[in-house]
């Protein structure tokens, strides 16, 4: 689909919000590794022979179905994923799986109710082995470390005394070009509030008004479109650009389409073209092609306007 088409037609009264992780920050090298190092570390804690925390690679296949988003949710999927291949004698592979939960309506109730579906004696065995609270504990401490567990989560780490795999993140986004855009900014994210502040501070965008974010509350959260109207109405958009790259970012702007005719939305999906949503999606393979754009497109209506 042709990405100009939309950028072609922005006003100064467009609303412009922006996931954070995989969009604003690379964060490839951070939750994926903290839950894949707090699966070793359960796995250790339990005694568990057999367990192979699935590679890097296959844990950021869970961000390509709805429901895992919140990477402490994706943190349990995986453990309960790695325990039905290292525990049953005959198990699914990854890609089934995701399939299978999907198609159950995915992300942890989609898993609930695939276990639910196969046979009780494997069931049984997942959940003796499964401790939702000790894998998000494990994932938070490997990802926050030493040196931000107390910060982000307000609690010592207990089993971890390292750095962190926060120190891994690094900026996709170029603050200069960010600075430039002549819209309404927003913020719509997965992480808590103190994981944002980090976050923004790193970007070097710590100057957005807070009054324009919305974090991981434990009641609005993606998929649920809520804030971005919320968000839209504050400043009075009659358009809503929702910039992001997870299938729950994608059915966020779906939900809202379901529910509100008013002010008009449309997605961006950044990433590789192999992972498109859907055929109709504008995508940019980099956060910064697409704010190039649209500062080029409002540099030419302004020189239009002054020919």
């Amino acid at each position: 689909m042709g990405e100009n088409n939309i950028i072609k037609k922005m006003t100064n009264d467009d609303l412009l919000v922006f996931d954070v992780d995989g969009v604003l920050l690379d964060t490839s090298q951070s939750f994926p590794l903290a839950i894949q190092r707090a699966l070793e570390h359960y796995a250790g804690l339990k005694n568990m022979e057999n367990f192979k925390a699935p590679p890097l690679a296959e844990l950021q296949k869970f961000k390509q179905i709805s429901g895992f988003n919140n990477d402490w949710d994706l943190a349990e999927g995986a453990l309960i994923y790695a325990i039905q291949r290292s525990a049953f004698a005959v198990s699914v592979d990854l890609l089934t799986f995701l399939m299978l939960v999907e198609r159950e309506g995915g992300g942890l109730i989609g898993i609930d109710r695939w276990m639910q579906s196969i046979e009780g004696e494997r069931t049984k065995l997942i959940r003796q082995n499964y401790n939702s609270a000790l894998i998000r504990q494990l994932t938070q401490e490997h990802y926050a470390g030493i040196k931000y567990c107390k910060k982000l989560y307000g609690f010592d780490p207990e089993y971890v005394s390292a750095e962190g795999a926060v120190e891994n993140e690094t900026v996709l986004i170029d603050p200069d070009l960010f600075k430039e855009i002549p819209l309404h900014i927003g913020i719509y994210t997965g992480r808590n509030r103190t994981e944002l502040e980090v976050a923004l501070d790193q970007i070097g965008l710590s100057s957005i008004e807070k009054e324009n974010l919305h974090f991981d509350d434990g009641v609005t959260i993606k998929p649920n479109p809520e804030p971005l109207y919320t968000l839209a109405k504050d400043v009075g958009a009659e358009r809503i650009l929702f910039v992001g790259d997870a299938r729950d970012d994608w059915q966020t702007v779906r939900n809202f389409k379901q529910q509100c005719s008013e002010p008009r939305i449309e997605f961006i999906q950044i990433g590789p073209e192999k992972y498109r949503f859907d055929d109709q999606i504008y995508q940019y393979e980099h956060v910064n092609e697409f704010l190039q754009d649209v500062i080029a497109q409002f540099q030419e209506q302004e020189n239009s306007i002054n020919q």
